[in-house]
């Protein structure tokens, strides 16, 4: 959100703007306000101009004794992690609500959610900038034992035009994990992003933030979700739209982004559809991992139709976990795997025969002659 499109005064609710919060932040504006919480812009009052987020979480469970030593333990551990391109956390207390805070770095940009929404897909190049740098600050997180675990446009802030990527900013690491807090933003939120084991309940991990960027790299270079409440593979889902998303995600591929149009170079789309698995052991490691396969990827030839992996990555069948209510099983599927956007598997690329046995049987050849002209 750009500082010319703050909420107005009467979105305070708690009427922090103007007072100093436990005697260390003086509050200069609200930034934004929405349903999990309220972001301030805040300094402190003897430092000048050193500025900070304070992020107040108004969640029920923020209140919660074992969510709040949840989200402590969590702060403790990523006050130490740096990276250029991830929002530092800086600190934690208590309103005079109860409700907790986070002390964060100021980062008055706009969301990349924001522009999707206001200009369209961003150019190819432009795209896979944004999708690595991401991943290179989730994998900062994934160096030190944590994770994301809620990796999506509405948390990267971003600085870019047509020419690149000047500034970005992953923001809001781990809280909603640690709060344990549900889905936000519907169908197109936080549950088009989540991994199928996090929909079966499982806890975040590195795995379930490289699935996420893949959810991301799919709507940067394609312009649409992978899986959305209108598609009609999911006609047994009911008329819920999340739930009609979750199903999706446990059952089906996604149409691969070629076949949507999308000028994706071959290598850069199995990299994608790996991140996309839905076995996690079949993703790449780590953050780290799937933003090193990216940028191998980048340097293959768009024209080569032979990925450097020589196969369209597999997906895998659903995982073989229950799946919750109220999404109903899926009926059996015939045998072949369902592998990565429901391609087939590329044959490996024919090798030309080895030359070395030749020539050494030459040079050996050679030298016998020699010998016996001697």
């Amino acid at each position: 959100m750009s500082l010319s499109s703050r909420p107005g005064p009467q979105a305070d609710l708690h009427g922090l703007i103007g007072q100093v919060v436990d005697g260390r932040f003086r509050v200069l504006g609200l930034q934004h306000a929405g349903p999990r919480g309220f972001v301030y812009e805040v300094e402190p009052p003897s430092v000048g101009y050193t500025r900070r987020a304070l992020k107040v979480v108004t969640l029920a469970d923020g209140r919660d004794p074992i969510a709040r030593e949840a989200l402590q333990v969590f702060v403790a551990a990523a006050r130490g992690v740096e990276h250029p391109d991830l929002a530092r956390v800086i600190d934690m207390g208590l309103l005079f609500d109860e409700s907790p805070y986070l002390l964060t770095e100021w980062c008055p940009l706009p969301s990349l959610e924001a522009l999707l929404e206001a200009g369209g897909p961003l150019p190819h190049d432009v795209a896979l900038d944004v999708l690595a740098r991401t991943a290179e600050a989730a994998g900062a997180l994934h160096a030190r034992g944590l994770c994301h675990a809620d990796v999506r446009p509405a948390h990267v802030l971003i600085d870019a035009d047509e020419h690149g990527v000047r500034t970005l900013k992953l923001i809001d690491a781990g809280i909603m994990a640690a709060l344990d807090a549900p889905p936000a933003g519907g169908a197109t939120g936080t549950v088009a992003f989540e991994a199928p084991e996090r929909i079966a309940g499982r806890a975040p991990t590195a795995s379930s933030d490289v699935y996420a960027l893949g959810v991301l790299g799919y709507l940067l270079l394609t312009g649409h979700l992978p899986y959305r409440a209108d598609d009609e593979r999911a006609e047994g889902a009911g008329l819920d739209p999340v739930a009609r998303v979750r199903w999706l995600h446990l059952n089906e591929s996604p149409v691969r982004p070629s076949r949507l149009g999308a000028e994706v170079p071959p290598a850069v789309e199995a990299v994608i559809g790996r991140a996309l698995s839905k076995d996690p052991s079949r993703r790449h490691a780590n953050a780290s991992a799937f933003a090193a396969a990216l940028e191998v990827a980048r340097r293959v030839p768009a024209r080569d139709p032979w990925p450097a992996s020589r196969v369209c990555v597999p997906t895998g069948p659903p995982v073989p976990i229950a799946a919750p209510t109220p999404i109903p099983e899926r009926m059996p599927t015939p045998e072949p795997a369902i592998i990565s956007y429901g391609c087939e598997v590329l044959p490996p690329r024919p090798r030309a025969p080895a030359l070395w046995p030749w020539v050494a049987a030459g040079a050996a050849t050679g030298c016998l002659a020699g010998m016996l002209v001697l």
